[in-house]
Order: C-alpha cells, then sequence, then structure tokens
C-alpha cells in the first residue's frame, strides 16, 4: 500500500514539474518573440506616448515645407505652417509606421560619411516628441542604389543604418496630406433651422422634434427624407485641396454664390457656406477671406438644386390608401378579410368577412387592386402644373383614361377621386386628384395594374384542353 502512494506522489510530481516546465517554455517563447519583433528599432517609443510632431518634407512635385502637429484633448491639430484639425488617421498611421520601423543592419558610425548617405540633417527629417521624453529626430537619407532600402539616422546615435524604403514613402506628403478633410460636421444633428438659395429660389426651413416645415410661403409638402439626404450629402463633403489666405480675385467671387446654404445650430448662431465655380472646377467657402476648399464634381450636383427637389413628390399619401371599397372605370371591388374582391360578391362573405362554406360559387381574389394600391402608394410626380396651366388647360374637357375611387369605412371621410390622363409622352400620364390644385405627370407603370394582368402564356397552355389521342 505504501509503495502505491509513493508511485502516485511521484507522479504528481512529475506532473508538477512538467506543468510548470511549459508554462516557463510558454512565457520564454513570449518573451523571444516580443524581443524578435522590436529587434533592430530605429528608434524607441511607444506610438501612443507621442504628443508632438514635426516634420521636414519635400512633398512630389512641391517646395520643402515644414509641418509641425500637437495632440491635444481633441487629436492631433496642426500647427505650422496653418493652424487646422489634423486628418487623425493619417497622423496615427505616420507615428505607427515610425515607432515600428526596424531597420536592415549598420553601415558605419563615421560622422564624415553622414552627408555621403544624406543623413547629415540637409534633407527630409521627422522629429517626435514622447510623453515624458526628449524629442528625437530622424534623419531620411538617400535611397540605396541596390534594392528597396534607404539610409536613416537617428539624432539619439551617430549611427547609420540601411532598411526599407517604406519610412521614406510613407513621409513623402504634402501638407495637405495631413489636413482633416471633412469641413461641414454634425450638421444633421445639431440643425434647427436651413436656408437654401440657388439662382433666384429660395427656401427656408425650420425643425420641429425629428422634422422639417416650411418657413418660407411655398405651397407644397415637404419630403423630410430628401431634406435628410440633402443634409447627409452636405455633412459629407471632404475637400480635395485647400486655398488658404485667398487673394481678392477669390474673395470676390463668393460675393455672388452659385449656391449659399445657411444653417443655426442649437446655440442659435447662424453659419454660411457658400458654392462657386472656377475654371471648372467646384469649391466652398464659410469665409473666402480666410479659406477656401476645392471640392469633388459630384458635390456640385447633389447641392445644386431646383426647390421643388424638396417637396414631397407623392401623389397619395400611405393614410389615403387605407381604403375598403375602390372603383376602376365603374367596377367596383370590395376588401374582405385583407383581399379584394367584386363588390358583387359581398353577399359571399359572412360578418366576418370569410367565404360562406354553403356558398359553391366561390369569389375570386383580385389581387391586380391590391398591387394597384402598392403601386399608387409609391408613385411619384417627376412635374406639378397648375391645372389652368396650358399645358393641361385641355383635360377638363376631356375624358380620362382611367378612373380610380378610393372609399372609406368611414363614410364621414371624403372619396378620393384620381383620374389619368394621356400626355404629352407615351410613358406618362397627367394625374388629376380631388382636393389638389396641381395636375401630376406621373410614369404610367405607377398605374401597370389598373386593369387585370391578362394571363401567361404557360397559363393559357395550361388551361387548354388535351389533344385527341
Amino acid at each position: 500500500m505504501k509503495g502505491q502512494w509513493k508511485l502516485i506522489s511521484a507522479l504528481c510530481l512529475i506532473v508538477l514539474v512538467l506543468g510548470g516546465l511549459a508554462t516557463w517554455d510558454e512565457r520564454e517563447t513570449a518573451k523571444e518573440k516580443e524581443l524578435e519583433k522590436t529587434k533592430n528599432r530605429l528608434i524607441e517609443f511607444k506610438a501612443e506616448d507621442a504628443i508632438g510632431f514635426s516634420a521636414s518634407l519635400t512633398p512630389p512635385g512641391g517646395s520643402p515645407l515644414t509641418v509641425s502637429l500637437v495632440k491635444g484633448d481633441s487629436g492631433w491639430v496642426l500647427e505650422k505652417p496653418v493652424n487646422y484639425p489634423a486628418e487623425q488617421s493619417t497622423v496615427e498611421a505616420v507615428i505607427k509606421t515610425l515607432a515600428e520601423f526596424s531597420y536592415t543592419k549598420e553601415i558605419t558610425q563615421d560622422k564624415s560619411k553622414w552627408q555621403e548617405y544624406g543623413v547629415d540633417g540637409g534633407g527630409p527629417s521627422l522629429t517626435i516628441l514622447p510623453k515624458s521624453a526628449e524629442p528625437i529626430t530622424v534623419y531620411l537619407g538617400k535611397k540605396a542604389p541596390v534594392g528597396y532600402n534607404a539610409y536613416y539616422r537617428a539624432s539619439t546615435s551617430d549611427k547609420v543604418f540601411i532598411g526599407s524604403q517604406h519610412l521614406l514613402v510613407t513621409f513623402n506628403k504634402s501638407l495637405d496630406d495631413f489636413r482633416d478633410k471633412s469641413f461641414v460636421k454634425g450638421l444633421s444633428q445639431e440643425i434647427k433651422f436651413l436656408s437654401y438659395v440657388h439662382g433666384r429660389e429660395k427656401l427656408e426651413l425650420k425643425k420641429d422634434g425629428q422634422d422639417f416645415s416650411l418657413v418660407t410661403a411655398v405651397s407644397f409638402k415637404l419630403d423630410q427624407g430628401s431634406v435628410r439626404e440633402f443634409l447627409n450629402d452636405l455633412s459629407g463633403i471632404k475637400a480635395n485641396s485647400f486655398v488658404d489666405a485667398p487673394a481678392d480675385d477669390w474673395q470676390k467671387l463668393f460675393l455672388k454664390p452659385k449656391v449659399e446654404v445657411s444653417w443655426a445650430g442649437q446655440d442659435g448662431a447662424l453659419r454660411a457656406l457658400k458654392f462657386v465655380e472656377r475654371d471648372g472646377k467646384f469649391y466652398a467657402a464659410f469665409d473666402a477671406k480666410e479659406r477656401i476648399f476645392e471640392v469633388s464634381d459630384d458635390i456640385k450636383s447633389k447641392v445644386s438644386k431646383n426647390i421643388q427637389d424638396f417637396r414631397n413628390r407623392r401623389i397619395l399619401e400611405p393614410e389615403a390608401l387605407d381604403v375598403e371599397f375602390v372603383a376602376v372605370d365603374g367596377e367596383k371591388y370590395q376588401k374582405f378579410s385583407g383581399d379584394w374582391y367584386l363588390a358583387t360578391d359581398a353577399g359571399k362573405f359572412d360578418d366576418k368577412g370569410a367565404q360562406k362554406a354553403e356558398i359553391q360559387d366561390k369569389a375570386v381574389e383580385k389581387s391586380h387592386i391590391r398591387n394597384l394600391l402598392v403601386d399608387m402608394e409609391f408613385a411619384k410626380a417627376d412635374q406639378f402644373i397648375q391645372e389652368n396651366d396650358k399645358a393641361v388647360k385641355n383635360l377638363s374637357g376631356s375624358a380620362p383614361e382611367h378612373k380610380i375611387e378610393l372609399s372609406y369605412a368611414d363614410a364621414k371621410k371624403a372619396k378620393v377621386v384620381v383620374e389619368l390622363f394621356k400626355s404629352d409622352s407615351p410613358d406618362f400620364y397627367w394625374v388629376k386628384r380631388s382636393g389638389s390644385q396641381e395636375i401630376f405627370r406621373v410614369a404610367k407603370s405607377a398605374f401597370k395594374s389598373v386593369t387585370p394582368d391578362a394571363p401567361s402564356a404557360n397559363a393559357l397552355l395550361n388551361d387548354a384542353p388535351p389533344e385527341a389521342g
């Protein structure tokens, strides 16, 4: 028995020793991986500890410049040559590249060779200011004659190193590369008032809760989705380039802008963004004396709106289509349990809307009426014309091609009549709706279910009598 206990104890001890060895081995392996990862680092600092950064660069096709940035509570900000918010992702990426860059090998410690390798301080350089540490400068030298390499030196050492050109290429940037390209922010969230001016057209809106309403005396209903889409487009504008301290000829352009959008936020302060066109390019500015932004061509179409683009183009609102009775060209239909049938079949249904069991000749569902109501819900006009306009003056004396009447369970609710007339285009109807003094031009496809669909070729074949044997 004693022998068994000794054997068990020995086995337990072996297991513990092996487990300890495995844990130690894992730790040592992790240490080795970390050492390998940081081996040959050009300089030692953590990217997250950087609080200042400067670069003396010569951008492609440009003049030498020095860029200085500092990290504040809200992120990185350019200090020189202009004071402007920085493109956070760009700055963080270049600092991370610098922190993680490893050289391939040491070339020399001879100071007399610095100029030969381009690391004497007369060329591009980067300076990083880590938190609680002295600034460290990295000199970006010449490209090596062989391979994708370049020469580098850090201010912490006399040594010259050779390494990948990746670091050199990463800092091959212009001033605009470091600038935040978004210059209209938080517009859709903070706005309480909006003014839009395009040529002679002007629209003023105010925000009530989540929706906008008209301030100017324009007789149409707003399309909330179109307003929000416009604000989202405006918020998403990015600058392609910047014009700082613009000359007088630039400033004069903005005295007569092509488009002007003004808005007030929660604080009530009014901001005005103006757009102009010059030499085939589109520009924007809040203050043309301070700075102008060149924006992409697609912004021109997004902000150059017609006031009608903001109006609700529906010919009927969804609630107007919550009907119990429909008449199409005199043929009447009634809804039972959510489905549509001929009104003449009403006697085949019980009080609960179900077909009576004793009726042999069952009522046939008329699905085209449901399809018609769905199509009408999404039908939108591309033109709005007053009834007395000469383009539609003959409608009152002519018969419509189709007449749709919508009636409700509540007898007090007025019936809606929609009449479809031939228009100046074979693809559109002039649509006249009761209660409106406007005529709508609507695509015929919106009313394709006004008549029942013809049976398909397959259905006709299936219904054909069998051939004689």
